[in-house]
Order: structure tokens, then C-alpha cells, then sequence
């Protein structure tokens, strides 16, 4: 239900925030709105998708108040980390659950006002056995390099 943001140069991570906008938030929002379980909302979330591709105006409305106060956390956020450290950043990479809502990630890309492009998954597909990259969450650390002690 939440969102990391995290801002890197190279490999390396230079400020991190938490944002409370995440897709089961958003889940949980439009499962008390519709009166719906959580897991038929989240559904209704993924084939709704945003910039008007479905007649479900409550998704859609819940998605685009989501990416809303995604990329007000966003803006602010790298605003924080540029006042700071002096820092700049050139895009927004996204992972998890995002890339799997049709037109989330343009309707993102407005509200952040920098570019937005689908993280990648390193390595061989055939090591998720089928699934789509975004529905696998790794933790950080094994995300992580093996360095020398």
C-alpha cells in the first residue's frame, strides 16, 4: 500500500521517502467506495487503467487521484532532495504493480512532469516462470551486489 521512491546516481542511492499513495491503497479506496473485496477492486484497478480507457469512472477517478498524489510526492520529493544536495533528475523508473494499469505510467509522467519508462528485470524471463516481472517482488537485498568484506 505503499510507494518507495528512491533516487540513485549510477549504483548509488542518494535519498530514499516513502509515499503512502500505492496500488492497494488504492485498492482498499475503491474497495470502500464500491463496497467491493479488496481483491475484485484491485481487478477493477488493472482493467480500468486510467485516461478514460473504461466506463468505470470510479476506477478510473480513484487511479487518477492515486497518480495525483504520486506525482504531487514525486515533485516534491526530488524539489527536497535538489534544494538539499543540488542534485537533478533526468526520469522516473517504475516497478511493482503500476506497469500492469494500461496508461498509468503516461498519466504519471504528466503529473511528475519528467519522463517515466517500466523498470527492467536483469536476467533470463524464463527465471520468473512465465510471470510478468511486475507481479514479482524481490526484497532490496537481493537486489544488491555481492561486495568485500
Amino acid at each position: 500500500g505503499t510507494t518507495t521512491m528512491a533516487i540513485a546516481e549510477g549504483t548509488d542511492c542518494r535519498f530514499t521517502r516513502l509515499s503512502s499513495a500505492g496500488f492497494d491503497t488504492f485498492a482498499g479506496q475503491l474497495a470502500e467506495r464500491a463496497g467491493i473485496a479488496i481483491d475484485a477492486a484491485r481487478h477493477r484497478l488493472m482493467v480500468a487503467g486510467s485516461e478514460e480507457l473504461t466506463d468505470d469512472a470510479l476506477a478510473r477517478s480513484v487511479l487518477d487521484a492515486g497518480a495525483d498524489q504520486l506525482g504531487d510526492d514525486l515533485r516534491t520529493s526530488i524539489e527536497f532532495f535538489a534544494s538539499q544536495w543540488g542534485g537533478t533528475v533526468g526520469e522516473i523508473v517504475v516497478t511493482g504493480t503500476a506497469l500492469g494499469v494500461p496508461g498509468f505510467l503516461a498519466v504519471l509522467e504528466k503529473r511528475a512532469g519528467l519522463p517515466v519508462k517500466p523498470g527492467q528485470l536483469q536476467g533470463s524471463p524464463e527465471a520468473l516462470g512465465g510471470l510478468e516481472p511486475w507481479r514479482v517482488s524481490l526484497a532490496g537485498g537481493l537486489s544488491v551486489e555481492e561486495v568485500a568484506a
